[in-house]
């Protein structure tokens, strides 16, 4: 029998999915989009999507930086303020940490001009894109 994520944990991962762009996304706003409280919102996070609040964000934006980076032409600073980062070098320190590589140098390693998408809006590759393992809740899950 499946387990069914809290209500505030689906709307939480909805909202984030789609303001990832948003530079102020806190814990406040978003418990606040999901109907609870901050605290709660942090515990239900952890119970079941095995990460806080802080992971889940920088974890979807880094995965959609890869996304981004693999099957788009945009530059590194388009893609960074597409993430929500104010300047481009938090973006290449964070992403060089997560992944061990430059943005560049893992966009060279990886990048398939076959698969290039970047005429495709931010909203419709933002609906694409997966916190690890957690799909973005379709509609009427939430």
């Amino acid at each position: 029998m499946p387990q069914f994520k809290p209500i505030c944990v689906t709307k939480s991962l909805f909202y984030l999915h789609g303001h990832l762009r948003d530079s102020e996304l806190g814990l406040g706003v978003v418990a606040a989009y999901a109907g609870c409280s901050p605290g709660h919102l942090s515990r239900q996070l952890r119970k079941h999507v095995g990460q806080g609040f802080r992971e889940i964000v920088f974890t979807a934006r880094m995965t959609a930086a890869k996304n981004l980076l693999q099957t788009s032409r945009m530059s590194i600073k388009a893609i960074a303020l597409e993430l929500g980062y104010r300047h481009p070098s938090g973006f290449t320190r964070d992403f060089a940490r997560a992944v061990g590589l430059s943005p560049s140098q893992w966009r060279a390693s990886v990048f398939d001009p076959a698969r290039d998408d970047s005429s495709a809006s931010p909203q419709v590759r933002s609906l694409c894109l997966a916190i690890d393992g957690v799909p973005l809740p379709h509609n009427s899950d939430i």
